[in-house]
């Protein structure tokens, strides 16, 4: 069995990822597989806690992985020429589908690629306050296409991969 995060990356290997945002990274654990995978993807993770962001400086200080504080606004701050996919997981299901949508489209740079984002595919998560669908997430305005989704990454979530459907939006 894989974990989430081993499944995450191997998303990434099926897409032209030059630079991964992991939006609520916690402590890292995404940016420290592709360290261990040798990956050459640019890892910037955000997260609001600031024990959690220090907890990962400490866990990643040999490596060139990078953290700050930070949630959707941040975004707007990083340097876009260095990343191109955003990576929401867990914290998407703070947020309603339309408020995510809202909060993704108006904080993102344009040269944000490939969008990663879990999606509860069953009912018994009632942990989860807001579920979203790939349909529903590109009706209510994301500017993206789902181009493949991984099944099961655990339990209750599967990991949809969207691209923008024009760099020029």
């Amino acid at each position: 069995m894989h974990s989430i995060q081993t499944k995450i990356v191997t998303a990434l290997d099926m897409i032209e990822s030059n630079g991964l945002v992991d939006l609520g990274c916690g402590l890292g654990d995404i940016g420290i597989i592709l360290r261990k995978n040798n990956s050459k993807i640019n890892y910037y993770g955000l997260d609001r806690k600031v024990n959690a962001i220090k907890a990962a400086e400490f866990i990643s200080r040999h490596n060139n992985n990078k953290f700050s504080i930070g949630s959707f606004e941040s975004l707007k701050l990083l340097d876009a020429d260095d990343y191109n996919t955003l990576l929401v997981i867990n914290l998407a299901h703070r947020h309603d589908s339309k408020s995510l949508v809202e909060l993704i489209m108006s904080n993102i740079s344009v040269n944000i690629r490939y969008l990663l984002i879990d999606a509860i595919h069953i009912e018994e998560s009632h942990n989860y306050a807001h579920k979203h669908t790939a349909n529903k997430l590109i009706d209510l305005g994301l500017k993206f296409k789902l181009i493949s989704k991984v099944k099961n990454i655990d339990k209750y979530r599967d990991l949809f991969v969207f691209e923008r459907e024009s760099l020029n939006v």
